[in-house]
């Protein structure tokens, strides 16, 4: 879809962004972590060409994508931005018109979300007079109704309680189809590994880690095995010659792999 070449980004003295290479590609959901300050934001930022990068370039793998692309693209923001003293229909709608979105395909989109997100009956509602999870999920139609080519969600789970969290979980995972890509920038690392393909690591700007989510569970794995024994008391020489087989694998929580990553990256530094 777009390749990111050699992107850095100095804000003053601080460098935000060193050097970072990396390509998204499409069909995938890509795992944006890292701590706060690790330049995650300004990498977003650069790929909607809210921000310039100091130096490097972003190309696109396939020319008939420029000219639409940004037209096309869902953004979920971590600040969120509504117009509180509005009703529900009239703001979605605004946003849909800014995407292109007009007449009967705009209404049935709408209501369609609505529907999906159990807010059909809050349609003609203030969003002030929202619920702070409701007015997340407001917030999350605005971006993804016009079935955007690329959909970003910066910390989307925020204000979510466990059964929405879930079916944010569903919408990801279901939205990568039709070669469409999710980035999904969050703290939360079980969400992650519930519904990414790949993941981009990044730390004090640099990036640690970039590419499919298996391969990184998979280094940083155990095998697990099962030893199948046909009666309750065996001699332990009997147990010696009993055949086994590979039952799993085993691998820490993701947090703990990616503080592993981190002391890799500064062993290798020194």
């Amino acid at each position: 879809m777009i390749a990111l070449e050699n992107i850095s980004k100095n804000y003053g003295a601080t460098l935000a962004l060193k050097n970072i290479s990396l390509e998204i590609k499409a069909g995938k959901i890509y795992g944006l972590l890292g701590p706060n300050g690790s330049g995650k934001s300004t990498l977003i930022k650069i790929i909607l060409k809210i921000l310039s990068p100091t130096t490097g370039e972003i190309k696109f793998l396939n020319d008939s994508l420029v000219k639409d692309f940004y037209n096309s693209i869902g953004y979920l923001p971590e600040e969120r931005g509504l117009f509180l003293n509005s009703p529900v229909y009239e703001v979605l709608s605004y946003f849909g018109e800014l995407k292109n979105l007009h007449g009967k395909e705009l209404k049935e989109k709408i209501f369609f979300w609505l529907e999906k997100l159990s807010l059909a009956d809050s349609a003609k509602l203030l969003v002030g007079q929202l619920s702070k999870g409701n007015r997340q999920k407001v917030q999350l139609i605005t971006a993804i109704m016009h079935e955007p080519v690329l959909l970003i969600l910066d910390e989307p789970y925020t204000g979510f309680d466990p059964v929405n969290q879930q079916l944010l979980n569903e919408i990801i995972s279901g939205y990568s189809n039709n070669e469409r890509t999710v980035i999904l920038s969050t703290h939360l690392m079980n969400f992650v590994e519930n519904v990414c393909t790949d993941v981009i690591f990044l730390h004090n700007g640099n990036l640690i880690f970039n590419g499919e989510l298996k391969n990184l569970l998979a280094k940083h794995s155990q095998d697990i095995y099962v030893i199948e024994i046909e009666k309750e008391q065996t001699r332990k020489e009997e147990l010696e010659k009993l055949n086994f087989k590979r039952l799993t694998e085993k691998h820490p929580p993701l947090n703990e792999i990616f503080l592993q990553e981190l002391n890799g990256e500064k062993e290798n530094a020194q």
